[in-house]
């Protein structure tokens, strides 16, 4: 688990934090649910469509690759 936004000045780069409750089924849980997937599929080269944005897509040497989420929360 990350330092919560805006208690990074609390704790070391290297901290290890421990998480004394799930957060599964609140709406924070699909918030950064959202984020880790937007930012993995940066990190991979991923596109987002325009027209479905649940839908994620990259050009590569050996054709086109496809990957579709589903958010029960929109944004």
């Amino acid at each position: 688990m990350e330092v919560p936004e805006g208690f990074e000045k609390y704790y070391a780069v290297n901290m290890v934090l421990k998480l004394q409750r799930v957060i599964y089924g609140l709406k924070q849980a699909a918030v950064a649910f959202w984020k880790e997937l937007l930012t993995a599929m940066m990190n991979m080269k991923f596109f987002r469509n325009e027209t479905d944005p649940c839908l994620y897509y990259r050009w590569n040497e050996k054709g086109l690759s496809v990957i579709i989420s589903w958010e029960g929360m929109k944004m």
